[in-house]
This record gives structure tokens, C-alpha cells and sequence, in this order.
């Protein structure tokens, strides 16, 4: 190995590599790297599409520069034409991304198909009762059949990435399920979905929302309903 890091050309500045006889090494990180992002997306499909072009291109990208090496090197006069310092970039780099990837952005997007599947297959008899807060320290616990109707539009929820998007209104939402779970959302309808609501947790990395379509007119029915009985309940 030390002779074949001796043997690199460690002259020639990075800025004056010539790329024309690394072409092996580039087209093993493309091909690696397009494979790598298609086994992203297999296993995180409804994911952000940005994060798995990084996390596919990141990772693929060491694998692919190391068969493209391999490649390069099956002719022992490549050797010496072969840029070390391009190789130490490389790896250097593409090897930190990779490990961001796999430390940071996995688990991240885990968590993420984790709540998209629990919120979407949800039923009324996993639930045990669900508080809606909104207004500090408003609050309201839905009946079962506002719980049934949330299960029903639940079947529809996804994974939601905003963009600098504000809220119409905001509320807490928290879930308390039959095995013991408890789990809160920071829930709101977003500017751009009117209609809809998005529920907001917290992953490993950063904040992730789940929009449910129609979601609105579930929400606004629990508090409009509260809001009418602590009406006729208040003496006039």
C-alpha cells in the first residue's frame, strides 16, 4: 500500500489535474453513485427527493471512486499518472458526506417513513383519547367519532416539506395510544394548503411535518363543537 501511495503523482497541483485519464475513477463514482440513490429511494421512497440524491451520491461516491481505482490501477503505467492529490480530495470528501449520510440523514429519514406509516394506519381502537390545545390553556379532547374521523383522513397523510411557509392558525395535538405511547405534534394549516393540516415532530437531525389532506375541517369541527357546548354550559 505505502509503495502504491509513493508511486501516485503527488506533483501535479489539484487545480492542473488533467480529469481525462482519471475518466475510469469518475465513471465509477457515477455508476455507484446512481445505484447507490436508486437503494435510497427503495428504502426511504417517500422521503425528500434532495436527500436521497445526497445520501445516494455521497455514499456511492466512495464505493464508486474505490472500484474506479481498482479499475485504474489494473495497468500499472496509469499509476503514476494517477493525481494523489486527487485522490486524497476525493476521498477525503466524498468520505465525509458519506458518513454524514449514514450518522445524520438515515436516521432521519427512518423516523420520518416510521411516522408516516404509524399516522396513516391508524385506527380508532389504538387510540385512547386525543387533546387538541388551542388556545393557551385552551383545550379540547376529541369525542370517538371525531377520533374516527381523524383515522379516515389520516389514510391519506404524507410527508410534507415546506418551503418558508407560514401558518393560518396553529394548535397541540397529542396522541394517547391503547400501548401506552404518547405522542405530541405541533400541529398548524399551512399558508399554502388551506385546506389541509400539517402535523409537526421532531427527528434526529432536524423538524419534519406530515400534511393531511382536508385535515382542516377535522380540526376546526373539534373546536368549533367545544366552543358551542362551553357556550350553552356558561350562564347568560
Amino acid at each position: 500500500m505505502k509503495e502504491i501511495i509513493q508511486g501516485l503523482d503527488w506533483k501535479t497541483p489539484l487545480k492542473s489535474v488533467n480529469l481525462a485519464t482519471h475518466w475510469r475513477i469518475g465513471l465509477g463514482i457515477l455508476a455507484f453513485a446512481s445505484l447507490s440513490t436508486v437503494i435510497w429511494h427503495f428504502l426511504y421512497p417517500n422521503t425528500l427527493w434532495f436527500l436521497k440524491l445526497w445520501t445516494g451520491f455521497a455514499t456511492g461516491s466512495v464505493m464508486g471512486a474505490l472500484a474506479g481505482v481498482c479499475w485504474q490501477f489494473r495497468d500499472p503505467n496509469r499509476q503514476e499518472k494517477t493525481s494523489g492529490w486527487f485522490l486524497l480530495t476525493a476521498f477525503s470528501v466524498w468520505g465525509a458526506f458519506a458518513v454524514i449520510s449514514i450518522v445524520i440523514l438515515a436516521p432521519q429519514m427512518r423516523t420520518e417513513e416510521s411516522i408516516r406509516s404509524e399516522i396513516r394506519f391508524m385506527t380508532s381502537p389504538d387510540i385512547l383519547s386525543i387533546v387538541v390545545n388551542y388556545s393557551t390553556p385552551r383545550e379540547v379532547t376529541a369525542d370517538k367519532r371525531h377520533i374516527e374521523q381523524l383515522c379516515m383522513t389520516a389514510n391519506n397523510a404524507e410527508l410534507f416539506y415546506p418551503s418558508h411557509e407560514g401558518s393560518l392558525q396553529e394548535y397541540g395535538l397529542t396522541f394517547f395510544l391503547r400501548d401506552g405511547q404518547v405522542k405530541h405534534f405541533q400541529a398548524r394549516i399551512p399558508e399554502r394548503h388551506p385546506n389541509d393540516l400539517s402535523l409537526g415532530f421532531s427527528g434526529p437531525s432536524h423538524w419534519a411535518e406530515i400534511i393531511l389532506p382536508g385535515g382542516r375541517k377535522w380540526i376546526e369541527s373539534i373546536v368549533t363543537h367545544e366552543k358551542d357546548n362551553h357556550q350553552t354550559s356558561t350562564p347568560q
